[in-house]
């Protein structure tokens, strides 16, 4: 299976399996989701793949390099849906205050994405046989 096939689907079923437990809970407190929320979700996918496809010219050819196993990598970007799933958390959280939820999530998945993206760039550079 491709490497960016394998990466979305496992990425957006950790992400989904939190985000629409959030959204349910949103809904019970009298909160909507907006489309654009739900599609931040994937921000985290989406730069991790841009950056290792900037750097190594493909996902493929990162893991082939890295020598990352698919065990590893299911892992990995499991641990990525997770987090980009907690992303619409902040919006709950805040509910009680006068803010635009659409910003706050907004601005937590970019946090998100970045935080994890600086991680794994790291953790792939101290794990490297260079």
């Amino acid at each position: 299976m491709n490497a960016y096939l394998l990466s979305f689907l496992v990425f957006a079923a950790a992400a989904n399996v939190v985000a629409i437990p959030l959204i349910y809970l949103e809904r019970r407190k009298g909160q909507h989701c907006h489309p654009i929320e739900y599609i931040m979700i994937y921000l985290t996918w989406l730069m991790f793949v841009a950056l290792i496809g900037f750097i190594f010219h493909g996902l493929d050819a990162a893991f082939a390099d890295w020598k990352i196993s698919r065990a590893f990598s299911i892992g990995f970007f499991c641990v990525a849906g997770i987090l980009a799933g907690l992303s619409l958390l902040p919006k709950l959280l805040l509910a009680q205050r006068k803010v635009n939820p659409v910003i706050v999530t907004v601005i937590s998945s970019i946090l998100i994405a970045v935080t994890f993206t600086k991680f794994s760039v790291l953790v792939f550079l101290f794990t490297g046989d260079s």
